[in-house]
């Protein structure tokens, strides 16, 4: 809460002011980026710290994580992500409405892939109530929240303010950034599906190339790398 003082009040008085319940759109950026930074970690020690019975700490993807004792670290990243990226607000351009369309679309998947468990390892029995449509619904989930954070990566934090003729070279930097991000994103999931597709169920290696992309394209447009690139000066870019 903030305090502050009155004049027209009689003295010692103090009124105090509700703090706006707002993040800053750049600062949420950083937030949604950090949680892709440190999903991976945090599986990998979660199963480390807690090894289940007949299980490797490394898994053959992020998702089988859902299977032990990282479970809580997973379900509750996936629910943070989306909450973060259901109160994404966009970069008030006219592109504004495609930003947080997408941001949604990423939301409703994340919600999806945290309800519809992957598919269980090997050795392990699926709950009850599980059935194999899950695994399928998951998978198709996975790749509309990558794609959405592909778009983001390679057109939506690409554009610049109308009417600009000469990107700073801040601006050109970063979309060079963005650029092998969404790269980085696209041929990721097409190595999973070239991989499912042929029967390999080892996806771990792509789906962090994937979510690194994704972390590190957020970040880059929250302000996380500005004091190691170009300035934009004064210039409002997007």
């Amino acid at each position: 809460m903030t305090l502050t003082l009155d004049p027209g009040l009689r003295k010692g008085a103090q009124q105090r002011q509700p703090r706006a319940l707002l993040i800053e759109p750049d600062r949420l950026r950083m937030v949604i980026g950090g949680i892709g930074v440190l999903l991976p970690f945090l599986l990998v020690a979660a199963a480390w710290l807690r090894p289940t019975k007949d299980l490797d700490v490394f898994l053959h993807s992020l998702s089988s994580y859902y299977y032990t004792s990282g479970i809580a670290v997973l379900e509750g990243t996936l629910f943070t992500l989306a909450l973060f990226l259901l109160v994404y607000r966009g970069y008030p351009n006219k592109y504004k409405w495609a930003d947080e369309w997408a941001a949604r679309l990423a939301a409703g998947a994340a919600l999806v892939i945290a309800l519809f468990p992957t598919y269980p390892p090997e050795k392990v029995p699926p709950p009850l109530w599980w059935r194999e449509e899950f695994g399928m619904v998951h998978d198709w989930a996975s790749v509309v929240m990558f794609l959405m954070f592909a778009l983001f990566a390679l057109w939506l934090f690409r554009k610049t303010d109308a009417g600009m003729q000469d990107l700073p070279r801040g601006k050109q930097w970063r979309n060079r950034v963005y650029l092998v991000c969404g790269l980085t994103i696209v041929g990721s999931t097409l190595w999973i599906a070239f991989l499912l597709k042929t029967g390999h169920t080892d996806i771990l290696v792509p789906e962090a190339f994937a979510i690194a992309g994704f972390a590190v394209a957020f970040l880059v447009k929250g302000g996380a790398a500005r004091r190691w690139m170009p300035s934009d000066g004064e210039v409002r870019t997007a």
